[in-house]
């Protein structure tokens, strides 16, 4: 039972794989379940109070791969045991943090910002992007960003262009997303509709 976020418990879907279930609550504390039982295997512990959302693991290669909201960190746990096998702050923008589950496809692991962080909400510089990492090494291979260079001719104040939900691949791993919240949110007394 969650108590320490505004958003509830559990803000992603937990994945099954073989006899385990995994899955990460609002705290970012990622566990590992007995399916048959509901017997706690093991549970990483990050306990991140205010942590934005939603949240959610991806499996694959034997590893569980879990977001960190705030500050955007992604981590690769170990399927069997919980322990951390790499870890990767993927943005140096204290204003962007991750609110979704990362996708794995194909030894990459895809993970998107959003300048949605809990301690400095939609703060001018930062974007929305997404992120492609080695599944194997946690090396970002490449970042793409969602918004103009210039954040639409103001890097001070806009920010914006957040990705919040999963992303979708097809077979010849084409991306698809949506973006969204161009900030500042909602707008100053100068600048009611930013662009």
């Amino acid at each position: 039972n969650s108590t320490k976020s505004n958003f509830g418990a559990i803000t992603g879907n937990p994945l099954v794989v073989g006899d385990t279930v995994y899955f990460q609550t609002m705290e970012r504390n990622v566990h590992a379940v007995d399916k048959a039982t509901g017997e706690p295997r093991w549970t990483a512990t990050y306990d991140l109070v205010g942590a934005g959302g939603p949240s959610g693991v991806g499996v694959a290669y034997g590893r569980v791969y879990a977001t960190l909201s705030d500050p955007a960190r992604v981590d690769a746990l170990d399927a069997a045991t919980g322990e951390q096998i790499w870890m990767n702050q993927i943005s140096g923008n204290a204003g962007e943090d991750i609110n979704f589950s990362p996708v794995v496809y194909d030894s990459t692991v895809y993970v998107g910002v959003a300048p949605g962080s809990g301690t400095l909400p939609y703060r001018g510089g930062a974007r929305g992007g997404i992120y492609a990492l080695d599944a194997n090494s946690g090396d970002v291979m490449w970042r793409w960003d969602t918004t103009t260079d210039n954040l639409w001719g103001n890097a001070r104040l806009n920010s914006g262009a957040g990705i919040w939900y999963p992303i979708s691949l097809d077979a010849e791993g084409n991306i698809f997303f949506g973006v969204g919240n161009a900030g500042p949110w909602p707008g100053t007394v100068e600048n009611p509709r930013t662009r």
